[in-house]
């Protein structure tokens, strides 16, 4: 009997309006964090359950509603003129939820693939931290089904729906204020850095007792509910098993999670065996942490079309360009911030993760800037750390090296010069995704010379570069002169 009402269940639950829309935003959520960046497969795994957050909502809300069936249809009275208790009802629900903690594991494990599959695609992810979803569907659909029983009424499953996204977030929120075991408590924990970490054993993160947590907390909620119609002893007994277990595995998650000593200790054996892999082509040095050597033909393709458009004797010159990932929390990672860093002389810093589509214009651009800040021994501060109209001569010239050759730099810089034209006068870019004392500050009147020169022919800019290199690349030099030996008007500043 509970087999058929359970294809029965699920059949009907599997097409429920608000299980189909669920798993269209999610398969649109993934999508989107899929192709944002150049994917990094060991941080990607971590954005799986938030992905699937539109789904657990669905499986909660549809799952409430179905065990409020009969009430709706005032249907109680007949059911209990049948055979049996309602046990084999409720465990027909909870045995639905299958199928669609199913589905999300199909949508993890094909949106990983399609991950995977990107040339560019580094990193091993967790297979612990992509159950994290599908139990998070599973768990969503079991406290519908809970409350269904110990909340009869219909607007139970929408609040909890409600409070559920206010806790999540609240935790996105204020998420690195809380203490590290306290976050763990929560269903969903994301990590706050804000930049991908080189390797999935740098994270620390304790996903196998959170999993053991969450399915622990299923399947409190299921034997709470079969307790409640019924199945007193059993039910009761299930839930004091349960109970034991989402503590004990609630203290070990606390006790491992980034930041306490367990996870500090992980963390430091890990950061020590990454040393990165470095190659030379050509002047240029490019130094990766391993498995990350496939991005390498990304710098390098940025990196060759400025050196390709100065000067041979700036061309030759060495340069290192240098991966380092940047960490939100000092404690959990061992290292924070970039590389020690103070001039033009420093190695460019790139980040772990690298952006795709139309976004990759603005890295791209960055880097190019950086490239160019080398070539030209511009200072660490451009118009910030001048004196009135006095910016350094090449900060126009460095702009159009990054972006002349790269459609979606040139795109990228318009867009920033428009932001500090929107924004008015006082308003300077970092040349970063992360702050560094070695990153070239340029504000509005480089930008504008850099857009003046983009609109000319390229081969008539390049010939006027080298020509007045000299001046362009000299520490007194000023925009100002720039634009006269340029043939540009005046910069305003």
């Amino acid at each position: 009997m509970t087999a058929a009402l359970a294809r029965v269940e699920t059949w009907r639950l599997l097409r429920h309006p608000f299980v189909l829309v669920g798993l269209v935003l999610s398969c649109w959520l993934l999508w989107r964090e899929i192709t944002a960046n150049r994917p990094v497969l060991h941080f990607l795994d971590l954005a799986t359950p938030t992905a699937l957050m539109p789904l657990a909502g669905a499986a909660l809300v549809a799952a409430n509603l179905a065990t409020l069936r009969a009430r709706r249809d005032h249907a109680e009275d007949l059911y209990a003129t049948m055979p049996g208790r309602p046990v084999p009802r409720v465990a027909a629900h909870l045995a639905a939820l299958l199928p669609v903690a199913l589905v999300a594991v199909a949508l993890v494990a094909a949106g990983v693939a399609w991950a995977a599959s990107d040339p560019y695609a580094v990193g091993t992810p967790s297979l612990l931290e992509l159950a994290a979803g599908p139990v998070v569907v599973l768990l969503a659909g079991t406290l519908g089904v809970a409350l269904g029983r110990l909340v009869p009424v219909p607007v139970a499953g929408p609040l909890a729906l409600v409070g559920w996204l206010l806790v999540s977030m609240v935790v996105f929120a204020i998420g690195p204020a809380i203490g590290p075991g306290v976050l763990w408590f929560s269903a969903l924990v994301p990590d706050f850095r804000p930049d991908a970490p080189p390797s999935g054993v740098v994270l620390a993160r304790p996903a196998g007792w959170h999993l053991v947590y969450l399915l622990a907390l299923a399947a409190g909620l299921a034997a709470l509910t079969v307790a409640r119609v019924g199945a007193r002893r059993s039910g009761l007994g299930g839930f004091a098993v349960a109970l034991a277990v989402v503590l004990a595995a609630g203290v070990a998650q606390a006790g491992a999670a980034p930041g306490s000593a367990a996870g500090d200790a992980r963390v430091a054996t890990a950061e020590a065996a990454l040393r990165q892999n470095c190659q030379a082509h050509e002047s240029v040095t490019y130094c990766a942490y391993p498995g990350f050597e496939v991005r390498v033909p990304l710098w390098r393709d940025v990196v060759r079309r400025v050196r390709d458009r100065v000067p041979a004797a700036a061309a030759s010159a060495p340069l290192r360009v240098v991966q380092q990932a940047q960490h939100w929390d000092a404690a959990s990672s061992g290292a924070t911030g970039r590389l020690p860093s103070n001039g033009p002389e420093d190695p460019v810093v790139v980040p772990v993760s690298w952006p795709a589509g139309d976004t990759a214009g603005f890295e791209r651009l960055r880097l190019g800037i950086a490239v160019a800040q080398r070539s030209l021994a511009l200072p660490a501060l451009g118009t910030a750390g001048r004196e009135g109209c006095r910016p350094a001569a090449g900060g126009g010239v460095a702009l159009w090296l990054a972006a002349v050759a790269d459609p979606g730099a040139a795109a990228a810089l318009r867009a920033d010069l428009k932001d500090l034209r929107d924004a008015g006068p006082g308003l300077l870019y970092v040349n970063s995704s992360h702050s560094s004392l070695s990153d070239f500050t340029w504000g509005r009147a480089e930008g504008e010379q850099a857009v003046l020169l983009l609109d000319r022919p390229e081969a008539e800019v390049r010939g006027l570069v080298a020509d007045h290199w000299a001046l362009l690349a000299a520490p007194a030099g000023t925009l100002a002169q720039a634009a006269t030996a340029l043939s540009l008007p005046a910069p305003a500043c």
